[in-house]
C-alpha cells in the first residue's frame, strides 16, 4: 500500500510539472509570435538631414528592402507651409514597410 501511494505521487507530480513546462513553452512561443507579427507591420520612417533630398536616404532604404526584405510603401514630401503630400501605396499584408520622409524647405533654421 505504502508503495502504490509513492507511486501515485511521484505521477502526479511528473504530469504536474509536465504539464507547467509545456504551459510556459506554449505562452512564450505566442509571445514570439506576437512580437514578430508586431516587428513586421510598425513603419521605419527615413529622414534626411539638414540641406538633404530624398536622394539622401537612398543607400539606407535599398539595404533595408535587400537585407530585411522591407518595402518602400511611401514618400512623405513636407511643403514650406506644414501640409504633406503622400505618393505611394501601402498594402495591408505589406511587411517591413518603409515610409520616406522629404523636407520641401530642406534648410530651415525652426
Amino acid at each position: 500500500m505504502r508503495r502504490s501511494k509513492w507511486i501515485i505521487i511521484i505521477i502526479g507530480l511528473g504530469v504536474l510539472i509536465g504539464s507547467g513546462w509545456w504551459l510556459l513553452g506554449h505562452a512564450t512561443t505566442q509571445k514570439a509570435q506576437q512580437v514578430k507579427q508586431t516587428e513586421n507591420e510598425q513603419p521605419t520612417f527615413y529622414l534626411h538631414g539638414y540641406g538633404g533630398s530624398d536622394r539622401s536616404t537612398d543607400s539606407m532604404t535599398k539595404a533595408a528592402r535587400e537585407q530585411k526584405n522591407a518595402t518602400q510603401v511611401l514618400t512623405a514630401t513636407v511643403r514650406k507651409d506644414g501640409s504633406v503630400d503622400l505618393q505611394g501605396r501601402w498594402l495591408a499584408k505589406t511587411t517591413r514597410p518603409i515610409v520616406q520622409v522629404v523636407f520641401e524647405d530642406n534648410q530651415s533654421q525652426s
